[in-house]
């Protein structure tokens, strides 16, 4: 369990698309071998900017993540992830987190 009293199960649940109550190998080989929870909530945070930007990529970047990337980092949400993660992230899931980096919602409504 992290320092934020959610499991890095329910961390996992809380980006992923897959129904609660199915099996899901993604989740299962996150859970076993992938990355950190903050990590796991930055790149959920990355897809939702990749998605909202409409990122595709181009030839040798394979869904535009490396585009989005750079974009993420050179217009400092990279940064201000790790504000809002750092003071917020105990109380919110990374939707709430993502509306709070782009400015879209005072803290109190996430």
């Amino acid at each position: 369990m992290g320092n934020d009293g959610k499991t890095h199960r329910e961390v996992i649940e809380d980006i992923c698309d897959c129904a609660d109550d199915k099996y899901c190998i993604l989740k299962e080989l996150i859970l076993e071998s992938g990355p950190d929870d903050r990590t796991l909530d930055q790149m959920k945070c990355l897809e939702i900017f990749k998605f909202e930007r409409e990122i595709d990529g181009g030839e040798g970047d394979e869904g535009g993540w490396r585009e989005a990337t750079k974009l993420w980092v050179s217009e400092g949400y990279a940064a201000r992830f790790a504000d809002v993660y750092r003071e917020h992230h105990e109380h919110l899931k990374v939707c709430g987190m993502y509306n709070v980096i782009m400015d879209r919602h005072p803290l109190e409504n996430n």
